[in-house]
């Protein structure tokens, strides 16, 4: 073999080398478990390029997750187990110290991330409540958002303090018209979109600012096209 081949031979296990890496990145995963703010483990993996937040929690811990419509729902981790439906405790997920708008499964990781698991409860005289939106009306859940809430709140309340939401009068017993959230507005008049309200995957029968919550409901705000529109002329909420 050459000189000459050799170096080839060499140069190119480089840029093999150089190309590998570039594929991979560094995340942080910080877990609390007492959901005090402060972080009792922190890891740092490297992981391939594209991988979820939740191959970084697979990688890092013993994890506990049930497969939801909506994507992956975080139950344990390294044992500490959540039960929504008794206890009204889940495992909250940041990136970067921000709630993330998708889930564990769905958020994507950028080189230095630090990915937080927090154990959630609710305190004494306080609910948690999901708050589900699909901005498109395509039955996908585009957004999930839990959040603490004191007993007496209303749906209304929720989604006010949880999104930037537009509303109008309605003039009548009706009450207030949900027409627009995080800058999606419904237009009722001219093309028959709406924004529905759901309540646990069904339709309710009381407008947002009328429907006291309990705990451990969903709330899922949809929009709705001409279709769900006729539906609603001859069903219309009642006070």
């Amino acid at each position: 073999m050459t000189s000459r081949s050799v170096f080839l031979m060499a140069a190119l296990a480089f840029l093999l080398t150089l190309a590998a890496a570039a594929e991979d990145i560094s995340a942080t995963l910080e877990i609390d478990y007492d959901g005090d703010g402060v972080a009792d483990v922190t890891t740092e993996e490297t992981m391939a390029d594209g991988s979820t937040a939740y191959d970084l929690l697979d990688a890092a811990a013993d994890v506990e997750a049930e497969t939801m419509d909506w994507g992956v729902f975080v139950v344990g981790i390294n044992g500490v187990v959540a039960n929504w439906d008794e206890k009204g405790t889940w495992w909250s997920f940041e990136v970067n110290g921000e709630m993330s708008d998708l889930g564990v499964g769905g958020y994507v990781l950028v080189d230095g991330d630090v990915v937080t698991m927090s154990f959630e409860g609710a305190e004494e005289g306080v609910m948690t409540i999901v708050l589900e939106i699909d901005y498109e009306g395509d039955g996908i859940i585009d957004k999930t958002i839990y959040s603490e809430m004191e007993e007496g709140s209303t749906a209304f309340d929720l989604l006010n303090e949880t999104t930037e939401v537009a509303t109008e009068e309605s003039g009548d017993e009706h009450g207030i018209l949900v027409v627009g959230i995080d800058g999606v507005m419904s237009n009722y008049a001219e093309d028959g979109t709406w924004w529905m309200f759901m309540v646990d995957g069904a339709l309710s029968d009381l407008t947002m600012d009328r429907f006291v919550l309990e705990q451990g409901q969903t709330v899922t705000m949809s929009m709705g096209g001409a279709e769900e529109a006729e539906l609603h002329e001859t069903a219309t909420p009642t006070v």
